[in-house]
């Protein structure tokens, strides 16, 4: 299993450190992207994972793509990444109002695709 997290804020870290203390997947098996590298530092502090500014190169390869970015930058981020998503992978959003019709629109070609609203007492 390889999980990749495109965006790296405070519910990112938060579905990592549940996904790695839960045993859904190792460290190693996590990548996260995004454009700050002080979050990106101090997920690697606190998780041991990999991390890279690409979006892209953290979407390519992985079984599981969690779209953890703001609505507002979400089309610009699906862009960069859409060729680098494995036909088989499954992509997660966590991005508020935007509907299964619009992630796969903005995919522009068929991809697994599953929305949660996940919060962080859950």
């Amino acid at each position: 299993m390889k999980l990749a997290f495109i965006g790296c804020g405070n519910m990112a870290r938060a579905m990592m450190g549940g996904a790695i203390r839960g045993g859904f997947c190792g460290a190693d098996e996590i990548v996260a992207s995004g454009p700050h590298e002080p979050a990106l530092a101090r997920a690697r502090r606190e998780f041991g994972i990999r991390t890279t500014r690409s979006n892209a190169e953290a979407a390519g390869g992985a079984e599981t793509v969690v779209l953890s970015v703001k609505p507002q930058v979400c089309g610009t981020v699906i862009h960069e990444i859409a060729g680098a998503v494995r036909e088989d992978a499954l992509a997660v959003s966590i991005a508020p109002g935007k509907t299964l019709a619009w992630l796969g629109k903005a995919f522009g070609r068929p991809v697994h695709l599953v929305r949660a609203m996940p919060n962080t007492p859950a």
